[in-house]
């Protein structure tokens, strides 16, 4: 129960940056031009993204991968 509470609790955080895209980031209330709305959800859906793979811990088993193979020489 606690493992979940707490992975849910790291994926949420993205949530709170909510009020504050909305206060700053005019292309997030589609108030500027086409090319601020198109970069703003761009980048706002590609930060989320590596958020939260940097989060979840894969590019941890795919780094240890990557030495373990270094050091064999492969």
């Amino acid at each position: 129960m606690w493992k979940t509470a707490f992975s849910s609790f790291k994926f949420a955080k993205f949530l709170y940056l909510g009020p504050i895209l909305f206060g700053y980031v005019p292309g997030f209330l589609v108030n500027g031009s086409s090319w601020d709305i198109v970069k703003a959800f761009v980048l706002i859906f590609l930060g989320t993204y590596v958020c939260s793979w940097f989060l979840s811990g894969i590019w941890i088993k795919q780094l240890k991968g990557v030495i373990k193979s270094e050091a064999t020489g492969n």
